[in-house]
């Protein structure tokens, strides 16, 4: 007594004051909410009873636990295109839901979603706000398709609970991927020449490929309606092919993400036999003697059949099978010309699948003799105690040749150098310096040796110290100091002048003294001739002067006479050639 007041507070808000008295002499006050509202979540409704300011109210409480649907969902992603192969972190937010959502990931197409894993996931806001994240490494494939986010509460997983989501189109830049292919109507196993090759290059890319080329062995295919090359779009054409055109194809796309070549397609092309070119064709034999002559073509497939024929002025006759034997695509004729009608000309035809050889392979079947003697040899190089010799090859009915020079010192004849190589580029060492020395180069076979080609040469002074060349090779000074390095024809240029000043000079003394100047009293100012020190005379009838100009530098001139009678007296019939360079320094 007296009786209470009764009282309701949310939390610490009043929100019913008004009570009523039962029969039973009690205070009841009931509550009624008409419609709960989000704020309420989490509230405690507390029922107050006092009836004196002095002591402490009577408190009773009920806490509010209510379940809310998620109210949105959205994607947080960069808003640009994402690059295949690059990682990127994606958020997703769920707000509104109580207890705090639930958020599921999902990529693909609406018929065939495949679920994400999440790697963290946090509450803000009191669980208000649920954030999801997962990494994407997005590839090709997953161009164009749907990233999706769905948020929902699992305490109200009802048919008619609500469920937030939110998608994005995933846009993916990639490099292309390529693909290479034969058009629909090529046979590869059955391309010859002449026939068209088509192929079609697809290309996926994104963004699209700006530039397609098409290679070929590893060089690059243009546009060439000349030759039968049609590139159009992501087709190559090619018309008329040819053996050349057979080999391994690719075509290489690019766009800002990179390039990619496709793998390679392999085009083997079917050709009629045709022969090699690097093999012998000239045969030089004695009668009685057997020729193994080889005939070699080139041929896809191989060449599996051979015919020999000799070559006459009435036509041709076929030779024996006996007297070839055939190796993939090669053949082999043991020929044995026995008189000198069997001399000629001999052909070989080869066949495939593809046909039969058009042009045949020519073979000269010659009587054996000794070889031509070598020709244009010029003397090179020449040091104080080395030189050489470069000839061309004299004809040798096609036997391998050898070649020979000696070297003798003058005038005692004496052989001093015997060289033989299979060059015609003869190089001697060991040879005594500052000396005149004959040279005598021929070539020899299994049939002999050639006539002789003779000329002189010689080594220079050990003080020169300088490579001196002939014929066509230019003129090196190695070791000489660049500013004694004259040139002959400022030398030349030098002595015109001097001779002219001196000239000048013996006119004004003449007119001067009215007395004439004998010739003999005339000299070059700073210049002196001096014979060579080894001119004796001897064979070849060699003058060599030397001239001395600005200290030590010389330069040697050599008047050769090759063919003189004495010579060829000491030398014991060493044979003349017209082939012979003679050289003036």
């Amino acid at each position: 007594r007296p009786l209470p007041s009764v009282y309701w507070y949310l939390n610490d808000q009043l929100i019913d004051g008004t009570y009523q008295q039962t029969y039973e002499r009690t205070i009841k006050n009931g509550l009624y909410i008409e419609r709960l509202k989000r704020e309420h979540t989490q509230g405690r409704l507390r029922c107050l009873a006092s009836n004196n300011n002095i002591t402490r109210p009577v408190e009773t409480s009920v806490q509010l636990k209510m379940l809310f649907p998620p109210q949105g969902a959205k994607i947080e992603m960069p808003n640009h295109p994402l690059t295949a192969g690059r990682e990127y972190a994606i958020a997703c937010q769920v707000w509104g839901s109580n207890p705090p959502a639930r958020i599921e990931w999902h990529r693909g197409a609406s018929q065939d979603l495949r679920p994400l894993n999440a790697y963290n996931q946090t509450y803000l806001d009191g669980g208000n706000v649920t954030v999801s994240w997962i990494r994407l490494i997005p590839e090709p494939n997953f161009h164009l398709q749907t990233l999706t986010c769905r948020g929902s509460n699992e305490e109200l997983l009802t048919a008619t609970s609500q469920i937030v989501e939110d998608y994005k189109r995933l846009e993916v830049f990639f490099a292309p991927t390529v693909e290479l292919s034969l058009g629909r109507m090529v046979n590869p196993t059955d391309l010859e020449e002449g026939d068209d090759i088509y192929f079609s290059c697809s290309i996926k890319a994104n963004p699209p490929a700006y530039k397609l080329t098409w290679w070929h062995n590893g060089e690059e295919v243009v546009h060439d309606l000349s030759n039968g090359i049609i590139i159009s779009n992501q087709s190559l054409v090619l018309q008329k092919v040819t053996r050349k055109q057979a080999g391994s194809y690719t075509c290489e796309a690019s766009n800002v993400e990179g390039d990619q070549v496709s793998k390679p397609v392999v085009v083997t092309i079917m050709y009629k036999p045709i022969c090699l070119q690097d093999q012998k064709t000239i045969y030089g034999v004695s009668e009685g003697e057997t020729a193994h002559i080889s005939c070699r073509v080139d041929a896809y497939p191989e060449a599996d059949v051979f015919s020999w024929s000799f070559n006459t002025s009435s036509g041709g006759m076929d030779l024996s099978r006996d007297s070839y034997t055939n190796q993939g695509s090669a053949s082999l004729l043991s020929y044995v010309p026995k008189s000198q009608m069997d001399y000629g000309t001999v052909l070989c035809r080869a066949g495939n699948l593809v046909g039969r050889q058009v042009v045949p392979c020519v073979f000269h079947v010659i009587p054996a003799g000794p070889p031509d003697p070598p020709k244009n040899c010029t003397l090179t190089n020449q040091t104080q105690d080395s030189l050489q010799v470069d000839c061309r090859e004299g004809f040798s009915s096609g036997l391998k040749q050898e070649f020979h020079m000696e070297v003798f010192t003058l005038p005692e004849h004496q052989l001093v150098v015997n060289i033989t190589a299979r060059s015609p580029k003869l190089l001697a060492r060991g040879l005594p310096p500052d000396s005149t020395l004959f040279l005598r180069v021929y070539a020899s076979t299994a049939k002999g040796r050639s006539r002789s080609v003779t000329f002189e040469g010689y080594t220079l002074h050990m003080a020169d110290k300088q490579t001196v060349v002939h014929g066509s090779s230019q003129a090196e000074l190695e070791t000489r100091p660049k500013d004694d390095q004259w040139p002959l024809m400022t030398v030349v240029l030098l002595g015109v002048a001097l001779t002219l000043l001196v000239i000048i000079f013996v006119i004004g003394f003449i007119a001067r003294i009215g007395k004439r100047i004998p010739p003999s009293s005339t000299h070059h100012h700073g210049s002196h001739l001096h014979h060579h020190p080894h001119h004796k005379g001897g064979p070849g009838g060699s003058n060599d002067i030397m001239l001395r100009h600005r200290g030590d530098t010389l330069i040697n001139k050599a008047f050769q006479d090759v063919g003189s009678d004495q010579q060829s007296t000491h030398m014991m019939e060493i044979d003349k050639s017209p082939d012979v360079i003679p050289h003036f320094n």
